[in-house]
């Protein structure tokens, strides 16, 4: 392993390594955005167009159908929907999530210009622009105090307006409850027919009477003047004294006819925060910008702000969405910080020793810093999925390190050199970290290719992950077994205590209470082990079953798109009857408000009537940002208060109230979990299919706030002109609208009014008196001017009938359709779902549709969207696996399994490979030691030597080597391993590497390694069939047992090497009584170079001088392993090695 080998070698590179990927990880943190979810680009593009006055109908006519069928041709289209209102028209195009949102948008623009020509003159340009997810406002403002509602109005508009949209990152403004300075002149009808005056003689006047034009330049023979020509009006009462006509030779002037003042606009929205009048403000953020920065930003500001208003005025926050963020992120943060405390206190109690858990510990954070410049490298942000995807990793990038620094520490106390120990313990597993890191990686590398939206969500959440485990795979193998190498020492001998218990500390007591609890759940895991493994087929019975059982089971499992959450805000949705004035539909607004101000978890209530997202709404619609106090200091969740919310009230007679979240996944008009689309044909069938629907889906258990878009008919007033009459009397039939809409509705595109002193203009409005047209027979009292100058009475010519019709007409894919809302309570959203489908599949006939819009579509998307799987491959390139897995060759079943992850009991491969342990046709040795023994003892004994802790898995081994070719010189290093420059031992190639005890590997036989020191390729595979169980030894007549004497051909034995710092003769005497060893007299030792075998004992075992034990195994080889697990748990510092080496060497 040159990597470790070099951080071993070279600490100061792989300090500086190490240092470099953590300063690039400090260095990015700051400039990493927080959001709370990631950055998402919807495919769908908007098309808005305004016409004043045009009632639904005409809008969906004459503007909307017109705009469906031009963009319905252009490549990509997924669905189009559109709602058609008074004055307005919104056309959504949806494209499949592959299309470029930019060139859609681009292809859009360029459809409707070329219709253009076919829509209404009047109509304003139509706005083309791209949903952007950032569309919503971030921060709500209220601008409130001891001053006019003209006086707030006019300061929001013209000086805090631009305070806020000069601070980086701030979109657009959104205000509510603005009422804008404006000219008013008002008419008197009587007055108007007395004089004999028209409205279109008040419009040509002002057009004419208030004008600055460019009157060219006069040239001197030193000088250059402009000449411009002022004939505008610089105070707003000089609109009084314009002349309209001449009767008598007397002047007519607008005073005489009615006046003219400096007011507002007409009011059609309230706003107000906490019951006080105010100016609401919401602030959008800049596409791509992140929330809680330009939040921050803007607070920062705020403190500026403050001091510069005027004396009275108050600017306050109303609603801020980043609070909610920041709470959640801190939140993952905690329990990140938490979950790696956990991790490593759990790593302590397995290891037990201080320095070996920092130095694994020491990987989390290195790992968590250092990916954070990846993350900003990627322009991820801080969001939900990104952190979860730390919070996951961090029992995930522990393990590495803990694998690593296990086995160098087990190898230290064994008797290496730290420095030794780490190099040769890193490259022993080397390949078995990497396996199980990239076999992560395969697992959620995939996850960033889900298909749909949800994919988009989950991208960042897969790469991140991504990102840690490589990052804590490279940590793994440079700064733990360097730091390893410097600062792991041997355990010392511990005196025996003189006076019992109460000579030892509080810390051996409680390690001592780990120890027996560990040793009473090693105990009953042996115990049911053995169980399992007597009773193989009930156990795998059982495990069928409930694998069948689990499978059943999620058909009662809730399904959600994310789980409710308690943001500590929500939105309560108010409507009024659909004829409910302003003024009427605010005073049954102000007891519902009065409702939710009197809960005593509310803080805050941000009230906004008439107002959409369009800036102006339904006057008889409000909603109200209702802010709750910190979860901590109340008693009832969100969900139970707006439960609460919701039943009181239904008790207001008349008012329809709903209660929803603040949308955190957008897609849908509202922020309801349950939008359902029902389009088909026939208006009235489409009505009544849709009421039905409703009515049977409101009766379920929780279902709650059942709302659809089909309103009453709004009532309004139908004006007929008689052609005829018209006609007869010389009145055009423009001249009829065009008076009706300047009186009744006003005309603002006129004229404007400059003011001088601020330098800005204002509009000039002309509408009749609001006394002359509150009931539908004052339009009979307009008069228009005929063609020969006379005037002519609406009445004359006009029919005025009272009727209804829509409020709003949506269609779906160019057809009429109707949309259902619901809200959840109790019930899961995948079940209401499944629901509603059962209830529209019983209601609808076939030429009816209906589809999910919103979190419903979102996550039904999801459920549909999977990863495409990867195509078969028989070589195992796709298996991570692979680089330590040995396929087995064209007949051999000897071949084993060399990666076992764990230390777990490995099923047999579908490529062949098989692990040792799966040989069925092997003996049971002598001693009755059979399979549920063997495999008993080698559960346990990887359960104890390599623990697991918060996430981390225990350390698995595998061969250090291949079954390459031998090297240059196989009766030499092979026999104990190849030795570097410096003399030091790493592992070989040919299989004379002496490999761990305890491990597993394609050579190994049970618990017990083996390693062939002959490097002869023969040799090899006959040591492989030997390990492997399916050559057994050679006949007895093949080996000649004498001391002295030399065996024939290739005969093997097994070695058993005893070592350790217990050298007492207990251990020694142990193996002889169990009568597994044969030959001890010439090879029994006390230290490398004493005169008893010196040669043999440095050949098997170099550089130990602690060796109890050199014998030759008499037995079948498994059949030692109980007793070498007994003396092992009596003797834990007594190690044990087994080699398989000819008998004409051990002569």
């Amino acid at each position: 392993m040159w990597l470790a080998d070099t951080s071993i070698k070279r600490p100061v590179f792989a300090t500086m390594f190490i240092l470099a990927l953590v300063v690039l990880g400090l260095v990015s943190y700051p400039s990493i955005g927080v959001d709370l979810f990631p950055k998402v680009d919807f495919p769908i593009a908007t098309v808005t167009t305004t016409l004043k006055g045009a009632s639904p109908e005409i809008m969906d006519v004459d503007v909307t159908d017109r705009i469906e069928e031009a963009v319905n041709t252009v490549n990509g289209v997924k669905t189009i929907t559109s709602a058609s209102q008074e004055s307005a028209s919104r056309v959504t195009i949806e494209f499949v999530l592959e299309r470029d949102i930019d060139l859609a948008v681009q292809d859009v623009r360029e459809k409707v210009a070329a219709i253009r020509s076919k829509l209404p003159d009047d109509i304003s340009e139509p706005v083309i622009e791209k949903v952007d997810a950032d569309s919503s406002p971030v921060l709500w403002l209220n601008l409130s105090g001891q001053r006019s509602i003209r006086d707030l109005s006019t300061y929001a508009d013209e000086v805090l307006k631009e305070q806020l949209q000069k601070i980086n990152g701030v979109g657009a403004l959104r205000m509510g409850g603005l009422r804008l300075r404006q000219i008013r002149i008002w008419l008197d009808a009587d007055r108007m027919q007395a004089y004999g005056i028209a409205p279109s003689d008040v419009l040509a006047v002002l057009k004419r009477e208030n004008v600055e034009l460019p009157g060219g330049r006069i040239e001197s023979v030193s000088k250059e003047y402009s000449v411009k020509i002022r004939g505008d009006i610089r105070d707003a009462a000089e609109f009084n004294d314009l002349v309209l006509a001449y009767v008598a030779g007397a002047p007519v002037r607008i005073r005489d006819i009615g006046r003219a003042e400096d007011a507002m606009d007409e009011r059609r929205s309230i706003a107000k925060f906490n019951g006080v009048p105010c100016v609401g403000i919401g602030i959008q953020k800049q596409s791509g910008t992140n929330t809680v920065e330009v939040v921050d930003r803007i607070h920062a500001e705020l403190e500026k702000i403050r001091k510069t208003l005027p004396t009275g005025m108050e600017l306050n926050v109303a609603a801020d969405q980043s609070v909610f963020i920041k709470r959640s992120i801190a939140e993952v943060q905690k329990h990140i910080i938490l979950g790696s405390l956990f991790a490593v206190f759990a790593v302590f109690l397995f290891l037990g020793n201080v320095r070996t858990t920092l130095i694994s510990a020491l990987a989390l954070p290195v790992s968590i810093i250092s990916t954070l410049a990846l993350i900003r490298a990627f322009d991820f942000t801080f969001n939900n999925m990104t952190l979860m995807a730390l919070s996951l990793s961090v029992g995930l990038l522990i393990d590495d390190a803990i694998i690593v620094i296990e086995n160098i520490h087990r190898h230290i106390e064994e008797g290496m050199k730290p420095r030794e120990a780490a190099s040769f313990a890193t490259a022993e597993i080397g390949l078995a970290v990497m396996a199980t890191t990239f076999a992560i990686v395969a697992i959620f590398l995939p996850v960033a290719f889900m298909k749909g939206i949800i994919g988009r969500f989950f991208l960042q959440f897969a790469l991140t992950v991504v990102f840690a485990v490589l990052v804590s795979l490279i940590v793994s193998f440079t700064l733990t077994p360097m730091m390893a190498s410097l600062y792991l020492r041997p355990k010392t001998a511990v005196a025996p205590a003189d006076s019992g218990d109460r000579a030892r500390g509080l810390w051996r007591r409680m390690g001592d209470a780990w120890e027996r609890g560990y040793r009473w759940v090693e105990e009953l895991y042996r115990r049911l082990l053995g169980w399992a493994l007597r009773w193989r087929k009930t156990v795998l019975a059982l495990a069928l079953v409930l694998f069948v059982l689990s499978l059943y089971m999620t058909k009662f499992m809730g399904k959600e798109l994310h789980p409710p959450e308690d943001q500590g805000q929500f939105i309560v949705r108010l409507e009024a009857p659909i004829d409910y004035s302003l003024g009427k539909a605010d005073e049954m607004f102000r007891e519902a408000e009065r409702v939710v101000r009197g809960l005593p978890e509310v803080r805050g209530v941000f009230y906004a009537q008439g107002f959409g997202a369009g800036g102006v709404g339904p006057v008889n619609k409000a909603i109200m940002f209702t802010t709750l106090i910190p979860k901590a200091e109340r008693d009832r969740s969100q969900e139970d208060i707006k439960a609460v919310i919701r039943t009181r009230l239904n008790e207001i007679p008349g008012l329809k109230g709903t209660a929803e979240d603040v949308s955190v996944i957008g897609g849908g008009i509202r922020n309801v979990p349950i939008q359902y689309v029902i389009s088909g044909g026939d208006l009235g069938a489409l009505q009544g299919y849709a009421k039905q629907i409703t009515r049977e889906f409101a009766r379920l258990p929780g279902i709650v706030d059942v709302d659809t878009s089909l309103e009453e008919g709004k009532p309004e007033l139908k004006v007929y002109i008689d052609r005829n009459k018209a006609a007869d009397l010389g009145v055009s039939v423009a001249g009829i609208a065009e008076a009706v809409n300047i009186l009744v509705s006003g005309e603002v595109e006129i004229t404007r009014f400059k003011d001088e002193k601020k330098g800005r203009r204002y509009d000039v409005r002309v509408q009749l008196d609001a006394e002359d047209r509150r009931d539908p027979g004052d339009l009979g009292r307009i008069y228009v001017r005929a063609r020969d100058g006379r005037l002519v009475q609406l009445a004359n010519v006009v029919q005025v009938q009272e009727g209804g019709g829509p409020s709003i007409i949506y269609r779906v894919d160019r057809q009429r359709a109707i949309m259902v809302y619901a809200s959840l309570e109790g019930k899961p959203l995948g079940q209401a779902m499944e629901e509603l489908d059962a209830i529209s599949a019983r209601v609808l006939p076939a030429d009816f549709t209906a589809k999910y819009k919103g979190a419903a579509d979102t996550m039904k998307e999801s459920r549909v969207s999977d990863v495409r799987p990867l195509p078969r491959d028989p070589h195992g390139l796709h298996d991570p696996c692979g680089a330590v897995r040995k396929p087995a060759p064209s007949g051999d079943r000897a071949s084993v399994d060399a990666a076992v992850f764990h230390r777990g009991v490995r099923r047999p491969d579908p490529d062949g490979t098989v692990p040792e342990h799966l040989h069925l046709h092997r003996p049971d040795p002598p001693d009755g030691a059979g399979q549920e023994e063997r495999h008993s003892a080698r559960r346990l004994h990887g359960l104890h030597e390599h623990p697991a802790g918060a996430g981390a898995r225990p350390a698995g081994g595998h061969p250090a080597g291949g079954t390459g070719a031998a090297p240059a010189h196989p009766h030499d290093d092979l026999r104990h391993g190849l030795r570097d420059d410096a003399g030091r031992l790493r592992p070989g190639r040919g299989g004379g590497d002496a490999l761990p005890d305890g491990y597993c590997g394609d050579r190994g036989v049970g618990d017990l390694p083996v390693s062939d020191p002959r490097g002869r390729a023969g040799r090899l595979r006959s040591v492989r069939r030997l390990a492997a169980g399916v050559e057994t030894a050679p006949p007895e007549a093949a080996v000649r047992r004498g001391r002295g004497k030399k065996g024939r051909g290739n005969a093997m034995k097994m070695v058993l090497v005893v070592y350790g710092s217990e050298a007492d003769e207990e251990v020694v005497g142990a193996f002889k009584a169990a009568g597994i060893v044969r030959y001890t007299k010439f090879c029994e030792a006390r230290g490398v170079g004493t005169e008893t075998e010196p040669k043999l004992a440095s050949r098997v075992w170099p550089g130990k001088n602690n060796v109890l034990l050199i014998g030759v195994a008499d037995q079948e080889m498994p059949g030692i392993l109980e007793v070498v697990h007994e003396l092992k748990r009596e003797h834990p510092r007594t190690g044990v090695k087994a080699f398989v080496m000819p008998v004409e060497e051990l002569a």
